[in-house]
């Protein structure tokens, strides 16, 4: 008969508490024995699940994007039109980085500190489902009318992206709200800037 393996319940434990070591100490701080520490489980435990600190740290990344997607698109008010989905769509992101700082830091970390190829394609990957995702919604609008036609749609979410992602930066607590507040302004005003005016189907 062959021997069980860990539960589910374990790797998803040891997923989580690596999500908080690492948001908190980054990739180099944090440390296996910690992280076990965390999740309640030996060291070995950790080891014979996930292989070794990197191999966790890409699936925790990875673990926390496919969450972040599952989360955010189904509460999208999609049907309302594309100017509204994306206004929606950015409030959305911020809110849910502030309120899952673990995601915010290993993104953060990702893109400042690009010490390793697989953390970097990792990272990568995800600013480029979210660019394409920003992208099929200005197309939807342009079918729809209420995105301009003429409009650079690959530029235009390439700005929407690159302008939230901005409000990772500087991580200090006292200034993110004024922080978030400006990434949300550049927003509006991208949006505005692809929106036909009311009326028009240009």
């Amino acid at each position: 008969m062959s021997k069980r393996g860990p539960s589910q319940e374990t790797r998803k434990s040891i997923i989580d508490a690596a999500l908080g070591e690492f948001g908190e100490r980054g990739y180099k701080g944090a440390t296996t024995i910690g992280i076990s520490k965390a999740a309640g489980v030996s060291e070995k435990t950790l080891f014979d699940l996930f292989g070794n600190k990197k191999a966790l740290y890409l699936e925790t990344l990875g673990s926390e994007q496919e969450k972040f997607f599952a989360l955010i698109i189904p509460s999208l008010p999609i049907g309302a039109g594309a100017p509204v989905v994306l206004r929606s769509l950015a409030r959305r992101f911020i809110v849910y980085l502030n309120e899952n700082r673990g995601f915010a830091s290993l993104l953060r970390e990702g893109i400042s500190h690009p010490y390793d190829a697989q953390v970097r394609k990792y990272t990568r990957d995800f600013i480029l489902n979210f660019k394409n995702f920003v992208q099929k919604i200005l197309e939807e609008g342009c079918k729809s009318g209420l995105v301009k036609k003429e409009i650079d749609k690959s530029q235009i979410a390439w700005s929407f992206t690159i302008g939230l992602l901005a409000s990772l930066f500087p991580e200090q607590d006292e200034i993110s709200a004024q922080r978030d507040e400006i990434a949300l302004m550049f927003i509006e005003s991208l949006i505005d800037y692809a929106e036909t005016k009311t009326g028009s189907k240009d």
